[in-house]
């Protein structure tokens, strides 16, 4: 239930962030390389709010190498993802503009970034021993 929230939560903030990432890259005021260095720095610091607030409420012990290797997973994860946006975005674009409303852009643009993370989740569990 945990990567649940966790997605809905990363869900919200590149909602709120994905928005100003895609227009500092469309005015060409900072090059694509910056661009996905302040995004990994913010989402790891978005991932490391979360794990550490989601053992605070559940009165866990915060273990910070497991915090850093969680976090800096999904983080990469993530990254993943807004590179492939990043490759195809201008196809993600228009065929989002062709086929759905023009607002659905950014549901189909966070629908790109967290699809890695995703699918690792979907393998991961079927890889478990039960």
């Amino acid at each position: 239930m945990n990567k649940l929230f966790d997605l809905v939560y990363v869900c919200v903030i590149l909602y709120l962030i994905l928005p100003q990432f895609v227009k500092l890259l469309k005015n060409n005021h900072i090059n694509e390389t910056t661009i996905k260095i302040m995004f990994l720095v913010t989402i790891l610091l978005v991932e490391c709010i979360f794990y550490s607030t989601n053992k605070a409420i559940f009165n866990r012990k915060i273990d910070f190498s497991k915090m850093f290797d969680i976090t800096l997973q999904n983080t990469l994860f993530y990254l993943l993802g807004y590179s492939i946006f990043l490759d195809y975005s201008d196809e993600i674009i228009k065929f989002t503009q062709e086929n759905f409303d023009s607002s659905l852009i950014t549901v189909a643009t966070i629908g790109v970034v967290i699809s890695p993370n995703i699918i690792y989740t979907i393998f991961r569990s079927f890889l478990k021993p039960y």
